[in-house]
């Protein structure tokens, strides 16, 4: 499994609705500011749901079959970002409305899309690579942490721990009397 492209095979799906949902955005703003019909905002929302359901979900497992073992913590951690984001969208959004109008402002969200694509890319083409240095990282903390222990353990050798048995006899020593068992 760690030679499988799982990043490559996750992200090619999201990829088209990725496009299409930064071309439904500057749709979108464009038909807000030309105030087009009420059916023209609904569809374009529409479409904009699926393609972003369509880009989330693979992103989702995707996170979820990079981190077995802490996929609930990395599931956590995806959304609290995505929300920061929001939230940080939504306190941007509406200045850059008033300032350039919702057209460009929908246009300039839609290039920001464009701007952060290659992030996806890049992990669609390095993602195996980058998986194994990390898998190879954690082996090596492991085998650092595992000769530490070793190291802990041959110091307290079997001679230092000295259990007393009332009424029992050393197995090698009578001399040393009842009771010392080592």
């Amino acid at each position: 499994m760690a030679d499988f492209p799982i990043e490559r095979v996750r992200l090619e799906v999201s990829v088209p609705f990725v496009a299409l949902f930064t071309l439904i955005l500057i749709g979108w703003g464009w038909a807000l500011q030309y105030k087009a019909h009420l059916a023209v905002e609904i569809i374009l929302l529409f479409i904009a749901g699926i393609s972003l359901t369509g880009f989330s979900n693979p992103l989702a497992t995707l996170i979820v079959d990079l981190n077995p073992g802490t996929a609930g913590a990395a599931s956590a951690a995806n959304n609290v970002t995505r929300n920061l984001l929001g939230a940080a969208t939504t306190a941007f959004i509406n200045p850059l409305l008033t300032a350039v109008g919702a057209g460009w402002g929908f246009t300039i969200l839609a290039l920001a899309n464009i701007v952060f694509f290659p992030a996806v890319w890049l992990v669609m083409r390095n993602g195996v690579r980058w998986r194994q240095e990390k898998l190879a990282r954690k082996m090596e903390r492991r085998r650092k942490r595992e000769q530490a222990q070793a190291k802990d353990s041959a110091s307290t050798s079997r001679e230092d721990i000295q259990v007393t048995i009332p009424g029992a006899v050393h197995p090698k020593d009578p001399e040393k009397g009842a009771g010392a068992v080592q």
